[in-house]
């Protein structure tokens, strides 16, 4: 049965913001959900949130996985892939990463990024053309160093409430694709 697993990322995503809105959608049609709260959000430690993603996964079979990160929830989802290698899961959607921690102290153990080689057929990046925390072509050199195609928005900010996205239909539609 197809579990989806939301991570959030530095700070954490607050009421209204799209992996809100998302989950309560997916859990009210009667869906599998996981969408932990790391510890000192504002503050993360890439340790403590590897072992809370860890315990949040388990039990769970790693190919009926739709993930959706977003922002350094994708930084440390490549972490645990490069903690787990080999790890397939059904889908990923890798949406507003960062590159680099852009000179943010609190996040800066979670960098360098680990380079992960990803399919093709399971991982989608998403982003947008003005997004604060990583430019265009810095969004390019992503997708390329880990193989995964990219999709993206338009002036869409960092995908996420202060960008106008709290309901994102788009996101729900290609989820319930893969159920």
């Amino acid at each position: 049965m197809t579990t989806f697993v939301l991570i959030h990322g530095w700070g954490g995503n607050h009421e209204g913001h799209w992996q809100h809105w998302l989950s309560d959608e997916l859990i009210d049609a009667g869906h599998n959900v996981i969408y932990p709260t790391f510890s000192s959000a504002n503050t993360p430690i890439l340790n403590e949130w590897l072992d809370e993603l860890k315990h949040a996964l388990k039990g769970v079979d790693p190919k009926d996985i739709v993930l959706l990160s977003h922002s350094l929830g994708n930084t440390l989802w490549l972490h645990y892939l490069r903690n787990n290698p080999g790890l397939k899961i059904k889908k990923g959607f890798l949406i507003a990463p960062p590159l680099t921690n852009q000179g943010i102290r609190e996040i800066q153990n979670f960098f360098p990024q680990p380079w992960v080689n990803l399919s093709k057929e399971d991982y989608v990046l998403i982003g947008s053309d003005d997004d604060m925390y990583i430019k265009k072509e810095e969004f390019i050199e992503l997708s390329n160093n880990l193989n995964v195609p990219f999709h993206f928005i338009a002036n869409a900010g960092h995908i996420h409430i202060s960008s106008g996205f709290g309901p994102w239909p788009w996101i729900k539609k290609e989820c319930l694709k893969l159920v």
